[in-house]
């Protein structure tokens, strides 16, 4: 305790009225606030220089994008209108290729159902060929058959019939045609040279034949 206690006395100020060092220098103080209004004035002006040297470069800076906005505007309209006039112009070309589409897909039924139509006519036309094909040879036999026919009563039409004419090659066919009546076995022919058997009158009769044939 008593250690402290003298620390704190040591460091306890002394007496002002009793010490010469403590007086206050008013003169020092004196001449410092006379010049504080001075260099105040001169603090603000220069403040305010600085100030307005930097508003007038920040209104530079605010007129020359100001005057910018306006050009930026021109631009922003014209850009809207080629926008509207592209979109407006994309529309059409849209319906006419719509168009072209649909115009496309009515031809194409057309040329299909064209087709289709040829190809049924084709098989109706096969279908009438095929049976006249078979029917064909057995036709043109009879057509043959009728024009054979019809040729051949035109040229006896057109040709005289010839008179018959007795001549002596028509005689040994007239007798061939008799029939002559055959002997009997035993029949016996008689004449001026003596009788005969019915196997030599055959024989005879053989010879006789094939004399008058030649």
């Amino acid at each position: 305790m008593g250690s402290t206690f003298a620390k704190r006395k040591k460091i306890s100020p002394p007496y002002v009225s009793s010490c010469k060092c403590y007086e206050p220098d008013l003169g020092h103080y004196g001449s410092a606030g006379e010049t504080t209004p001075t260099a105040e004035l001169a603090l603000r002006q220069s403040l305010t220089e600085a100030s307005t040297a930097h508003y007038e470069d920040q209104l530079n800076d605010v007129k020359e994008t100001m005057a910018k906005v306006s050009t930026y505007y021109t631009k922003l309209l014209s850009l809207r209108s080629t926008i509207s006039m592209l979109t407006a112009r994309s529309g059409q070309l849209q319906r006419r290729a719509d168009k072209l589409k649909s115009t496309k897909i009515q031809y194409l039924s057309q040329i299909d159902d064209i087709r289709q139509a040829e190809r049924a006519r084709d098989q109706k036309i096969a279908a009438r060929v095929v049976p006249q094909q078979t029917i064909s040879p057995s036709t043109s036999s009879a057509t043959n058959k009728s024009t054979s026919t019809s040729t051949s009563a035109a040229q006896q039409k057109s040709s005289p019939v010839p008179s018959p004419v007795p001549s002596e090659t028509a005689v040994p066919a007239v007798a061939k045609k008799i029939k002559k009546k055959k002997p009997k076995a035993r029949e016996v022919s008689l004449s001026d040279q003596g009788w005969s058997s019915s196997s030599s009158l055959k024989k005879k009769d053989k010879k006789d034949g094939g004399n008058k044939e030649v």
